[in-house]
């Protein structure tokens, strides 16, 4: 209020005996108890009530009293009436003289007429749980003000039980490098064949190649042959035959060698030797896979098992939910009740009319009404009430003293259920986040632990770069193979390529004829196009099975390239192969002309 209210109630207590011994005495007992003789020239009983005959002035506490009563201590009234229509209270001034003054007189100018849309003289503050997110119901004249457990579907206060829950899990994983695996040792090592041990899936080494292949030399004449399901190579012997020639030599005791000259595979044949040169395979070589090369492949991420639409692939490897809670405020800023406060402020200027509100400024303006005004907030009559926060005690709570009103939210803890710390929802946010564990998985949970399997495969994908992988269990062998026509990866024996038969007398080459033997069995001329949206590494095998003889050209700047300038199958049963090197290029091989 615009004074402080001050109220001096005067009660004079005297317990006094009366005895009428004589005419001109009254017999009083003072503080003390004891009994005193008063002259009653001044003082008059009138029945059970005393009086003072004169107009002077009484001093309690004072020798020097300034009105009819004056006292300098403090003051009590008990057993006082009610009523509900009288408007006039006891007001003092600057010395404290008592006057009265109407309520209406009081309140004008500088009364508040609405609490958040209540307008009772006397309001209350309490708190509640009710709705998903922090707010404010009024009601009546109670301003509840409703703070939720926090949950997997409420914003609020984070409860107890939940605090301890967060502080027991696993704390934060650091990240490795992209060559390194998590041991069952919970430490970041290289991952290598060196550190993985040999399974079914067997290591190359140069005995168990040589052993894969063997030689015989049934007949004397026709093509030498190689099984590759069977490693048997057979060069027929044609000493008994009386081959004059091979690749160009006549010597009767030829030879032959490896080498790595070139870019593709080639036979060099010079003197008495046969050299076959098999590159180092390179971006621009197409040749044999070398160790190095191998370990570099090998080492190479595995597969990474898809999310969902609403998470993202954290550095610790994991899918993680993508919201706000995940992600730290930058220059964005995330809404606080703080925030939202700071951003608005009041003013009263006017006496009249509706309150206003700027959404660019936030300036709240409400005109100083001249009547009416909430008298009591949660207790406390001030006329300026002002709201603090603080963090006392074990849950949220509204504590009014004076003039001010403090919404205590204690820091949460495994005994206060109140505000998330910052350095809490650091310590719970880098945590290790759901984990769902199978029968078979290395990673399986008993409550809130976590149990590593590190002596168990670590692996068992059904997908591979997203797509499905086939349910066929595999043969010795066998690889992973992409099979275009089912959209599925499936097992397929090393280097056996899948034969597809092509009837018609045209054909365009597509990415699904990859790693594919094209067999052509129409008897006419055949047309075979070479798009240009083939990309490079594109291989396929190209047969001549019919009598019509295949003309292969490009498309779209596609170029045709043959050591020869052959574009077309020398016959029946001719064979070519094509291989895409790099955009717009490709290169023709085999029985062309």
């Amino acid at each position: 209020m615009k004074n402080s209210l001050k109220i001096i109630l005067t009660i004079i207590c005297v317990w006094f005996t009366v005895s009428v011994n004589h005419a001109q005495l009254i017999r009083v007992i003072d503080h003390k108890g004891t009994p005193k003789d008063v002259d009653n020239s001044k003082w008059q009983l009138s029945g059970s009530d005393i009086y003072y005959k004169f107009g002077g002035k009484v001093g309690i506490g004072t020798n020097n009293p300034g009105a009819q009563l004056h006292t300098t201590g403090t003051i009590m009234f008990s057993g006082l009436g009610t009523n509900t229509t009288h408007t006039n209270i006891m007001t003092t001034d600057g010395s404290g003289n008592v006057t009265t003054r109407s309520l209406a007189n009081m309140l004008n100018g500088n009364a508040m007429t609405s609490l958040n849309g209540l307008t009772n003289s006397i309001q209350t503050f309490s708190i509640g749980t009710a709705g998903t997110n922090i707010g404010i119901t009024s009601s009546g004249s109670t301003h509840t003000f409703n703070i939720p457990t926090a949950s997997s579907t409420n914003r609020g206060a984070l409860s107890s039980g939940d605090w301890t829950n967060f502080n027991n899990k696993e704390g934060a994983v650091l990240s490795g490098t992209t060559t390194q695996y998590y041991r069952g040792d919970k430490t970041w090592q290289t991952l290598n064949t060196t550190t993985v041990s040999e399974g079914t899936n067997l290591y190359f080494t140069n005995a168990r190649s040589r052993s894969a292949v063997s030689l015989t030399t049934t007949g004397t004449s026709g093509a030498a042959t190689y099984n590759a399901t069977t490693g048997v190579l057979n060069i027929p012997n044609y000493a008994d035959g009386g081959i004059t020639s091979i690749n160009g030599l006549s010597g009767l005791i030829q030879t032959f060698s490896t080498g790595t000259s070139g870019s593709d595979v080639g036979i060099t044949s010079t003197g008495s030797t046969h050299t076959f040169n098999i590159p180092t395979a390179s971006a621009t070589n197409r040749g044999a896979l070398s160790s190095g090369d191998w370990t570099n492949f090998n080492n190479k991420e595995g597969a990474v098992l898809s999310g969902t639409t609403t998470q993202y692939y954290r550095g610790d490897k994991t899918w993680q939910t993508l919201n706000t809670t995940a992600v730290s405020e930058g220059t964005n800023l995330y809404f606080t009740n703080a925030r939202s406060r700071s951003a608005v402020s009041l003013t009263t200027t006017g006496t009249s009319g509706a309150a206003t509100y700027n959404a660019t400024t936030g300036v709240l303006n409400i005109p100083n009404y001249a009547d009416g005004g909430i008298t009591s907030i949660n207790g406390l009559t001030g006329l300026i009430q002002t709201f603090s926060t603080g963090t006392s005690g074990s849950d949220v709570g509204v504590t009014s003293s004076g003039s001010t009103h403090t919404f205590n939210i204690p820091t949460a803890s495994a005994t206060n259920r109140g505000a998330l710390s910052s350095g809490d929802w650091t310590n719970f946010n880098n945590k290790i986040g759901l984990v769902t564990a199978t029968t078979s998985a290395s990673v399986t949970t008993t409550g809130t632990d976590i149990n590593i399997n590190n002596t168990a495969s670590h692996w068992n994908a059904n997908q591979l770069t997203g797509r499905n992988i086939a349910s066929t269990a595999p043969a010795d062998g066998q690889v992973l193979t992409w099979d275009a026509t089912l959209s599925t990866w499936k097992p397929a024996v090393f280097g056996v390529f899948p034969v597809v038969t092509v009837a018609g007398a045209s054909y365009t080459l597509s990415a699904a004829d990859h790693g594919k033997i094209l067999d052509f069995t129409s008897n006419s001329a055949i047309s075979l196009t070479v798009p240009s949206t083939l990309a490079a590494g594109f291989q396929v095998s190209i047969t001549q099975a019919g009598t019509g003889q295949i003309t292969i050209a490009g498309s779209g700047g596609m170029s045709v390239n043959n050591r020869w300038g052959g574009t077309t199958t020398s016959g029946r049963w001719a064979k070519a192969g094509l291989e895409v090197r790099a955009t717009n290029s490709s290169v023709l091989s085999g029985d062309v002309q």
